[in-house]
């Protein structure tokens, strides 16, 4: 973190970048519409007719091909879940890829995370989640079928447990953000909160917020 009071940011070391020896050199990366061979186009899924589509199924084949494919996977379900919470709908096909460090690629670091549902835009996700295309209709069946794409077992209650504290690990991160700045994003993640915690029965107590206007056309 820099910075004092309201006047707040994040340093963030690039993941792209390798340095030896004083010298700075870049690591291939390819994001997920280079790596499926999708026009910009055609990164979110609605834009596209499969197999040209960016959908789970097409995510769990690029994830299946990594160095670690279990841990891929789970990563990738883990950013989802953050970028329903966070209102992040805008997580289309080249705001995820692949370092190649070796010749196998990791999955690349989360980035370019942005909380539209604060904006006057459209607050359908990139891809659906099982058959959900809002996030905050996304249920335990959703997560299930969106896990098996991705080349998992499914939700187990394991995965129910990890969600569960996502969800309360943001809820208290937002809880300290500075007012009035942070009241919308912290508004956002409790409402996002309240519905995913419903949906999959977890039983988790979400403060009270100001409604969000969620844009379902």
């Amino acid at each position: 973190m820099l910075g004092e009071g309201d006047l707040q940011g994040l340093l963030v070391e690039r993941f792209d970048r390798r340095i030896e020896n004083g010298l700075v050199s870049r690591i291939h990366q390819e994001d997920f519409c280079q790596a499926l061979g999708l026009g910009e186009t055609l990164k979110y899924e609605r834009y596209g007719v499969p197999p040209r589509a960016f959908t789970a199924d097409a995510i769990g084949g690029l994830l299946s091909a990594t160095r670690l494919p279990g841990k891929a996977r789970q990563a990738f379900f883990e950013i989802t879940i953050v970028n329903i919470l966070l209102g992040n709908s805008d997580n289309h096909g080249k705001n995820h890829a692949l370092l190649y460090r070796s010749a196998k690629p990791d999955l690349a670091p989360a980035y370019d995370i942005d909380p539209v549902l604060l904006d006057d835009v459209r607050h359908d996700m990139a891809f659906r989640v099982g058959t959900s295309t809002m996030g905050d209709d996304v249920t335990g069946d959703d997560l299930d079928a969106f896990l098996r794409s991705l080349g998992a077992r499914g939700f187990s209650r394991a995965q129910a447990r990890r969600c569960a504290e996502i969800i309360e690990r943001l809820l208290a991160g937002v809880d300290g953000l500075p007012r009035p700045a942070g009241k919308g994003l912290c508004d956002v993640v409790r409402q996002q909160a309240f519905h995913l915690s419903q949906n999959l029965d977890l039983g988790l107590e979400v403060l009270e917020v100001d409604n969000v206007p969620v844009n379902r056309t």
